[in-house]
């Protein structure tokens, strides 16, 4: 059969419910019209204003996963023999080496080996997985060595699985350390399957750009399930991790306008003892659906880091639905600003829900914190048109400027699986949480609280009288 060669170039990817306790003194703080003002405007980071336009980040060989049959190269995986009849493939001990451009259908179980990509420089290479069990026990199961770009397409319904069981041990200078290796840009694509496992490394690592534009992942890895060095865009899929640091993690040591991280939509289970969701560059989410959870074990991030979204620059959120459960910080911006302008939060947060050192922008959002020690913390504060309902152990004042009422009630003797629920004169509902943690303040805003209105606030069997004015 004739050689397929894509033509496929990444374009530069730059790129969060629960309250009991007995009758307690009340106090209800408000801001005054004067003080009210419009809230700082929303990073468009698809402008001209950043240099960056995220529109760009996929080609559209990244997200079709699509090949030709007719021009693809058929390799036939039977145990510890390979059955295959291409110029561009050679088998070398446990390696099957790919050393021209094209496309090549793996199928079938390998015992002990790997997929080992050695091609040009300016070459495209595409793996295609069509029902593959492979086992590699000391090396990665696909390294990518060399080549313009790899790309590891999933066959649609096809059920595919990688895994290494033991400590790698080179093969050459690289340091090679996930069962997806690649030196080159990488992009993980198509409409089946693949699991994930190893017992020492990581999941899937790219050190330039990786990009993943469909599929359905289960990853279960002891340090990060998903690693890119440059840059990490994930057009969609679904993903469920398991994993003992990070599970989606970029960054560069070398290079500071590297290491940004954009997400466009997916399905994300993501459970680990590291960070949901870390960046040392800038980080956008445009949608999608995330339940992150993080707790403390022995074998913990080494850096002790268990936040739900971390970013070292702006962190920047168009939409989505978040269930995040942190040990640490549940959102945090460490040098940078955070702006929302969309989605529904769900967090219970073992430290502060929403943080960053500069400022923090929420806008046409949904947030519930079932457990904080502060709601948000930041430089600056802007909220409008947003619903936020907070059960807090930490009492201080939120501060900020915002353009809807805010309610602030201490209440002492909120326990774990109590609800708290704000109601109109007419019974209406307009809000409520459940505590996942001991509580003593009750922050509410939303854009339906009006000024000088008396509303009914409901913890457990308790209820009191507060009025925004």
């Amino acid at each position: 059969m004739k050689k397929y060669t894509l033509i496929a170039f990444l374009i530069a990817l730059l790129l969060l419910s629960s309250c009991t306790g007995a009758d307690t003194e009340t106090q209800t703080d408000t801001l005054d019209d004067e003080t009210a003002a419009e809230p700082i405007p929303v990073v468009d980071y698809t402008s001209g204003d950043t240099g960056f336009d995220l529109e760009e980040c996929f080609t559209e060989s990244d997200i079709s996963g699509v090949w030709n049959e007719d021009e693809a190269e058929s390799i036939v995986l039977e145990g510890t023999d390979v059955s295959e009849s291409s110029t561009g493939v050679r088998t070398n001990e446990k390696a099957i080496v790919i050393t021209r451009p094209g496309t090549y259908v793996f199928s079938g179980i390998l015992y002990d080996g790997y997929i080992l990509v050695s091609a040009k420089e300016e070459d495209a290479v595409q793996i295609v997985l069509d029902g593959v069990d492979i086992t590699s026990s000391d090396f990665a199961a696909i390294y990518a060595r060399s080549a313009s770009k790899v790309f590891v397409t999933l066959s649609e319904g096809s059920r595919n699985s990688l895994k290494n069981t033991d400590a790698m041990i080179p093969i050459d200078s690289n340091s090679v350390d996930a069962v997806i290796f690649s030196k080159c840009d990488l992009t993980l694509n198509g409409a089946g399957s693949l699991d994930i496992s190893s017992p020492t490394a990581h999941g899937i690592v790219g050190k330039d750009d990786l990009v993943i534009g469909g599929g359905t992942y289960k990853i279960d890895v002891p340090l990060h399930a998903v690693r890119a060095n440059d840059s990490l865009a994930v057009n969609g899929g679904i993903f469920d991790i398991r994993c003992g640091k990070d599970a989606f993690h970029s960054e560069n040591d070398e290079d500071a306008t590297l290491g940004y991280m954009y997400i466009r939509s997916g399905e994300f289970n993501a459970v680990g003892c590291g960070d949901g969701f870390t960046s040392n560059g800038f980080l956008v989410i445009d949608g999608g659906k995330f339940e992150i959870a993080n707790s403390r074990t022995e074998n913990a991030a080494e850096d002790g880091s268990l936040k739900g979204i971390k970013c070292e620059g702006d962190i920047t959120v168009n939409g989505g639905e978040f269930n995040i459960s942190t040990v640490d910080d549940s959102i945090h911006a460490k040098n940078g600003s955070i702006t929302v302008s969309g989605g529904t939060f769900r967090i219970n947060s073992g430290d502060d829900a929403v943080k960053a050192d500069k400022d923090i922008v929420l806008a046409d959002c949904e947030m519930y914190i079932s457990s904080a020690d502060k709601a948000y913390k930041g430089e600056t504060v802007s909220m409008s048109n947003t619903t936020l309902f907070a059960l807090c152990s930490g009492a201080k004042r939120p501060s900020g400027t915002f353009t809807q009422r805010l309610i602030k009630t201490e209440y002492s003797g909120g326990l774990p699986g109590d609800r708290a629920a704000l109601y109109d004169a007419n019974g209406n509902e307009l809000c409520s949480c459940v505590a996942d943690c001991e509580f003593n303040t009750v922050f509410i805003t939303s854009p339906s609280i009006e000024r000088d209105v008396e509303y009914i606030l409901t913890c457990g069997y308790n209820s009191i009288t507060v009025l925004a004015n």
